[in-house]
């Protein structure tokens, strides 16, 4: 809830400069915000104001950042085939100045899209190449979502032994970092995995404590996921 509020005001301070290029930026960096979220209608006229800003002022890496963000809201939107498309677009249309930007940001949600459409060796190259980006620009503030979408792919692929010791290693990463939504996600998914094992008490004696450190934002879908899976643990 604080995110978003920050979001909202970063963007609003941009749009009273009326600085195309300021106001670019602040989309770029204020997006994912509303995506992870859940916030899917402000997300998505944020991404068609970037696409607009872009076009209108012929800023063509701002408008490929707009293209991969519209392939990830269509990926939440469940449709996969066509998240994937834009994803793969907005990769390979990047310019060179600004290819290391627009990979750390989208060379993940490409994996998890691969994924999604049904072709997980295509999506485990992918998941490495991201992270052999992270680890080549020293940028390390996503790793732990890679991580995470390496774990469902091995899992996807049968190799359950290494998924959860993915799942492990994005919740110890996320944990070092302070990033609760990423921790979130990853424990939610091994508790999954485990439940799915049956192993029921420790998916609920992971899940417990990080649900009760959580304060806001009760509203998005991975709280709403997380909370329903506890029900399902439970026996409600």
């Amino acid at each position: 809830d604080q995110a978003v509020d920050a979001a909202t005001a970063v963007v609003g301070d941009a749009t009273r400069h009326a600085h195309p290029i300021t106001l670019s930026m602040s989309l770029v960096w204020t997006i994912p915000v509303f995506l992870l979220s859940g916030d899917s209608e402000t997300a998505k006229a944020m991404i068609a104001k970037l696409s607009r800003l872009a076009d209108d002022h012929a800023l063509p890496y701002f408008f490929d950042m707009a293209t991969g963000f519209e392939g990830e809201w269509l990926a939440q939107r469940g449709r996969h085939r066509q998240a994937e498309e834009k994803l793969r677009e907005c990769l390979t249309s990047a310019g060179p100045g600004w290819y290391p930007l627009t990979a750390s940001f989208f060379r993940f949600p490409h994996a998890e899209a691969l994924l999604r459409v049904g072709r997980p060796a295509e999506a485990l190259a992918a998941i490495e190449a991201a992270m052999a980006q992270s680890h080549k620009e020293a940028d390390f503030v996503n790793l732990p979502e890679m991580l995470r979408i390496k774990a469902r792919t091995f899992a996807v692929m049968g190799r359950e032994a290494e998924a959860e010791q993915s799942y492990r290693a994005s919740i110890a990463l996320a944990q070092r970092q302070f990033a609760l939504s990423w921790e979130l996600r990853a424990a939610t998914a091994l508790a999954e995995l485990m439940a799915d094992q049956g192993r029921n008490a420790e998916a609920s004696a992971l899940l417990s404590p990080l649900h009760d450190r959580i304060r806001e934002g009760f509203a998005t879908g991975d709280f709403v996921k997380v909370k329903a899976l506890r029900e399902r643990l439970a026996g409600l």
